[in-house]
């Protein structure tokens, strides 16, 4: 709840999904698509994309990503979230 609170986009009626992998989501909030929502609902590591961007920034984390794992990828010009088993994570896309 606090993420939400913290960013407008994810308040916003538009939801986008951009990526799935296994038992990991990826999505878009906002009209803009500024925000990017990575779950990671596996116990496994698991990477999605998050569909455009140049980089990412990890704005809020859940689970284990709390405690490191989770990281932003822009390398060969696609944007990807990388994130521990049991893991969430909010990214403001530039």
């Amino acid at each position: 709840l606090a993420a939400r609170h913290a960013h407008a986009e994810l308040r916003a009626d538009e939801l986008r999904v951009t990526a799935t992998a296994g038992p990991a989501l990826a999505f878009r909030r906002g009209a803009d698509g500024g925000i990017a929502v990575g779950v990671n609902a596996g116990d496994e590591p698991a990477t999605v994309s998050l569909d455009g961007g140049a980089s990412g920034e990890i704005v809020h984390a859940v689970g284990r990503a709390r405690e490191g794992g989770a990281a932003v990828d822009a390398s060969d010009g696609e944007l990807r979230l990388t994130l521990p088993g049991r893991s969430g994570a909010v990214v403001r896309v530039a």
